[in-house]
This record gives structure tokens, C-alpha cells and sequence, in this order.
């Protein structure tokens, strides 16, 4: 997100509204992030996760989002 707000301030844009495009997982987190930097996130679009994977990504993402709002 800093790379892509680089960008979007040379644009001139001032209140842009952006897309999320991540993991099924990762969604709320990347939002929060998002709206932190400033951005008008309301749309998303998520990839799903294969199944037997949920579990260990969503522990993962569990502790990611403690530390993001620390």
C-alpha cells in the first residue's frame, strides 16, 4: 500500500476510493491497513484459500491483526 499511495499522490488524486484484491483471510486486515493510510476502502475482492490451509493461515492471521492494532 505505501508503494501504491506513492503513486496516487503524484496522480493529483485527492480522496481516491481504492480496491482490496488479497487472500480470503486477509481481507479485514488489509482494510484496516488501508483506511490507517488514509485510503476510502469499501470494496474488496477476495481469492479463496484452499481448505486445508485455513486453519494454519487463520491463526496467522489471528496474531498479524493483534500486531497491526498494537
Amino acid at each position: 500500500m505505501a508503494f501504491s499511495k506513492k503513486i496516487i499522490l503524484e496522480s493529483g488524486l485527492e480522496h481516491p476510493e481504492i480496491m482490496i484484491v488479497t487472500s480470503d483471510y486477509h481481507m479485514f486486515r488489509s482494510k484496516y491497513i488501508a483506511a490507517k493510510n488514509g485510503y476510502a476502502a469499501e470494496y474488496g475482492i477476495s481469492a479463496p484459500s484452499p481448505g486445508y490451509l485455513k486453519p494454519v493461515n487463520m491463526i496467522r492471521e489471528y496474531f498479524a491483526t493483534i500486531k497491526t492494532f498494537i
